[in-house]
């Protein structure tokens, strides 16, 4: 997504939250700050969640990549959410499956096709093997908004 980049604004390098309700209303409460969203936006995320779960396993960890249509997206940004311990998300694979998130991701994006090149944009990045090991070693939002806008 060449109109995209990941800014240290929407980015938590030590995200301390009980459960993945916290974690997706902490990081809707980035892009509502932002102008993203609006407040109802995080009740259509969990809502969706629900039903169409977005953890998933790769072999270096676990990532969440919370979403969903709304009328609430007034323009496209990620959230994203390194935490300091992990929280249970459903495997969007089964979604009886439970798995431990190191990284969420919420995605805000008003356009459906860039929603999915921005799914694609971060499949590819899980599909690296260290990704989620490098970005747990970053320090600060800085770092991690600079080794995400690597991978675009």
């Amino acid at each position: 997504m060449n109109d995209f980049e990941f800014l240290p604004d929407l980015i938590y390098s030590d995200l301390r939250v009980a459960d993945q309700k916290e974690a997706i209303n902490r990081l809707a409460e980035l892009l509502e700050k932002s102008g993203l969203v609006g407040g109802d936006y995080k009740k259509d995320v969990l809502s969706r969640e629900k039903v169409f779960p977005t953890g998933i396993a790769v072999k270096s960890g676990a990532v969440a990549i919370p979403h969903a249509r709304s009328s609430k997206v007034f323009g496209n940004g990620v959230a994203v959410g390194v935490l300091d311990r992990p929280v249970i998300f459903h495997s969007m694979e089964d979604c009886d499956t439970e798995i431990d998130v190191e990284i969420v991701m919420l995605l805000a994006i008003s356009e459906s096709d860039k929603q999915l090149k921005m799914l694609q944009t971060i499949m590819k990045m899980l599909s690296k093997e260290e990704f989620i090991l490098l970005l747990k070693e970053k320090e600060s939002e800085e770092e991690i908004a600079q080794l995400l806008n690597s991978f675009l």
